[in-house]
């Protein structure tokens, strides 16, 4: 492992090394700095390794010292930038197999299922649907504004009273 003291300063020179120049889109320069930046941005399902302990000791520092990388400006860039690809790799896996997912998703509403069949209706009338949700709550905007609701004056008293009765009890 080393001593502590070499461990130190082989953490603060490495910390400090390219804070400015780094965008997180090239591989940090230590091993175990990178490890840790994969690690972050990595689904635990999938990561190489189970717990920080198992980092740890496959880079031969403490636990601790890998909380403190994960601390490291540039450690969390770069595991920013790896997870902001990897969440397009995934977008990329489902706008390739949309095709499939659609054919699926009718079929299954053909054969009833009900969040199929919600699920198909918003994908094919999308702008319909948008529009006529708009022109409600934009129909209901108008007549809250401009108080031209069906019901009188005494209705809307009836109303008041009720909610002033009921703020009292």
């Amino acid at each position: 492992m080393g001593t502590p003291a070499l461990q130190l300063e082989k953490i603060r020179k490495d910390a400090h090394h390219t804070q400015e120049e780094c965008d997180g889109s090239y591989p940090l320069s230590s091993p175990g700095h990178e490890a840790v930046a994969q690690y972050l941005a990595t689904p635990k399902s999938l990561r190489n390794f189970r717990s920080d302990s198992h980092l740890a000791k496959h880079f031969e520092v403490s636990r601790m010292t890998v909380y403190r990388w994960k601390q490291i400006p540039d450690v969390i860039k770069r595991a920013l930038w790896l997870s902001k690809c990897n969440q397009f790799i995934g977008d990329m896996h489902a706008r390739q197999e949309w095709p499939r997912i659609m054919k699926r998703a009718v079929q299954m509403a053909i054969q009833g299922n009900i969040n199929a069949i919600r699920f198909c209706e918003a994908r094919a009338w999308a702008e319909k649907l948008q529009v006529t949700q708009s022109q409600l709550s934009a129909s209901i905007l108008i007549e809250d504004l401009l108080g031209t609701s069906e019901r009188n004056d005494s209705e809307d008293r009836q109303i008041s009273n009720q909610k002033i009765e009921g703020n009292t009890r």
